[in-house]
């Protein structure tokens, strides 16, 4: 029989990590960039989107079993999506801005070669 903790935890982690999917789209169109995580995600073939999906939910199934305390899990679950969540947006954010330096540098020197 599956523990209840087990339940509550992987049901936590993928409500947690659903929200954080939902917030970076979001938060991507609000500050005006293209979600290229997402957009990488689906160039993928349908194979390799499987195998990611699949160590993802290892992942989480094995964390999930492995944690005794159902608050202990909680915290770190809730931190971990927190810390993903800024993660990709840092990332997104550094992505973004080294776009508009490559822009901008290759606008100037255009100017300087007219």
């Amino acid at each position: 029989m599956i523990d209840s903790t087990f339940l509550v935890l992987v049901g936590l982690t993928v409500l947690a990590f659903e929200f954080d999917t939902a917030l970076y789209v979001v938060w991507c169109r609000l500050v005006g960039i293209e979600p290229t995580l997402i957009v990488g995600y689906a160039n993928l073939s349908q194979g390799w989107r499987l195998v990611v999906v699949t160590s993802i939910g290892a992942s989480f199934g094995v964390f999930s079993s492995v944690v005794a305390d159902l608050y202990v899990g909680a915290a770190a679950v809730v931190f971990g999506a927190a810390t993903l969540f800024a993660g990709v947006m840092l990332y997104e954010l550094a992505l973004h801005i080294a776009a508009e330096a490559n822009v901008a540098t290759s606008a100037s020197s255009s100017r300087s070669e007219s």
